[in-house]
């Protein structure tokens, strides 16, 4: 008798642990798929070294996190620049 219900909970356990597994599972592709419809094309990343002007990346926060760049331009007014430039 015991021994019966003892093996009614494994099989019971077995089948919650798979379950689990198997959300689990489905709940991580379902995150990845997510994540990889957010993020830039090859080519679009390809272009990030040939851009003209420097892009600002902004974190949450809208906090700077980083700048691409091949030429770092700063606007200044003309007013700014030195007459002996």
């Amino acid at each position: 008798m015991i021994q019966q219900v003892r093996l009614k909970l494994r099989r019971e356990w077995r089948l919650v642990a798979g379950v689990a597994l198997v959300s689990v599972s489905v709940v991580s592709l379902l995150a990845f798929a997510g994540l990889r419809r957010g993020l830039p094309d090859e080519r679009a990343i390809g272009r990030m070294q040939v851009m003209d002007e420097a892009t600002s990346v902004y974190d949450e926060h809208d906090a700077p996190a980083f700048t691409v760049y091949t030429e770092q331009r700063i606007e200044v007014p003309l007013a700014e620049i030195s007459p002996l430039l």
